[in-house]
């Protein structure tokens, strides 16, 4: 029994790096979020005054700052040239807050240094959900239809998937990198003291990752889903 389960959804291990990846962000990013939202800084600016300055001290005053009534969802937009802030890290004053706006900030002036990494993410960023959807069509129809299509459909689905996050991987040096550059702007600008980088950087190690958990867990639970039905069936005739 294990070994035929393990020929016939062969494909499903296409998923599982995705899936094993997206599993630790989505634990990973809250879980340093709140640890560090109990931390508070000595110079008491909110994230939005952080983040205002640092745009305005990089030649960005044109760019727009928005508060946006929701948590952890803090994004530069660079179509629009706007900075999009949660009202936890506009607001507050902790090292998650200043952290995370920080690290946003560092993607705007990614952005103005036309840095070849934020290009190539913004490139597959593009096109994530038609790939996603192809996706999900691909394996969708492979379990629907039985014979020769069956596994090719479950293969090239599989196959799709593990590209997007193979993809996904090889943009993350833009995450470190703007985590670097927050680090240092932060400290350049006497945003923070010296003694409060060890701080801000345990904090942008989980913001590295906020990227994450909506590409590989969204499809994945959809996936799991006809997945478990069809393994339920007991169907290993084949």
């Amino acid at each position: 029994m294990p070994e035929i389960l393990f020929t016939k959804y062969l494909w499903a291990l296409g998923f599982l790096p995705g899936a094993l990846l997206g599993l630790f962000a989505w634990w990973y990013v809250p879980f340093t979020h709140r640890r560090f939202s109990r931390l508070t800084l000595d110079g008491q600016m909110t994230g939005g005054r952080v983040a205002r300055t640092l745009l305005d001290r990089n030649g960005m005053a044109n760019v727009e700052l928005y508060q946006m009534n929701t948590t952890m969802a803090d994004h530069h937009d660079p179509r629009r040239r706007c900075v999009f802030l949660s009202a936890d890290s506009a607001a507050g004053t902790s090292v998650a807050s200043l952290g995370m706006t920080a690290h946003v900030v560092a993607h705007a002036i990614q952005f103005k240094q036309d840095y070849p990494w934020l290009k190539a993410r913004l490139l597959v960023a593009g096109r994530t959900a038609l790939a996603v959807n192809g996706a999900l069509l691909l394996v969708g129809l492979g379990l629907l239809f039985r014979g020769e299509l069956e596994r090719p459909l479950l293969l090239a689905g599989a196959g799709l998937f593990l590209l997007i996050t193979v993809l996904q991987v090889l943009t993350l040096p833009v995450e470190f990198d703007a985590n670097r550059r927050a680090l240092r702007e932060l400290s350049r600008h006497g945003l923070i003291e010296p003694a409060e980088k060890s701080r801000i950087a345990g904090m942008l190690r989980g913001a590295a990752l906020t990227n994450v958990p909506p590409l590989v867990l969204a499809p994945y639970g959809l996936l799991l889903q006809p997945f478990g039905r069809r393994a339920g069936t007991g169907d290993d005739s084949e």
